[in-house]
């Protein structure tokens, strides 16, 4: 678990944390689509750095109340960064693979969520 944090730490820093400078440089032509992009960065951190706590609690099968709530946090993360993703896989300005491969991996993203919540219903 602890290695899943770090590497999802130093993905966050590198990749997420000059975002929130909010400035247009930084965004680049993604500039008039920033706030779809910070909705998709906000719901993939929730969900980022959710999951290695969740697979943790629910392996050792402790504070099952707690890996419960944090599932739904879990969750409306991956809805609220699929949204961003899906809004700006449509209205991109770079090539046609970069929108559909974000496409779909928002569809695998929620695919496999919608799964795991199938699996303990």
């Amino acid at each position: 678990m602890s290695l899943a944090l770090v590497a999802g730490a130093i993905f966050f820093v590198m990749a997420a944390v000059p975002y929130f400078a909010l400035n247009q440089q930084q965004f680049g032509m993604y500039w008039p689509r920033r706030w779809w992009l910070l909705m998709h960065i906000g719901g993939g951190t929730l969900a980022l750095f959710i999951a290695p706590v969740q697979l943790w609690l629910g392996i050792n099968r402790r504070v099952l109340d707690l890996h419960r709530k944090l599932g739904y946090t879990y969750m409306a993360g991956v809805a609220i960064g699929a949204v961003g993703a899906y809004y700006l896989a449509f209205h991109t300005d770079g090539p046609w693979g970069f929108g559909a491969g974000l496409a779909s991996l928002a569809t695998a993203w929620i695919a496999t969520t919608g799964l795991a919540f199938i699996a303990i219903s």
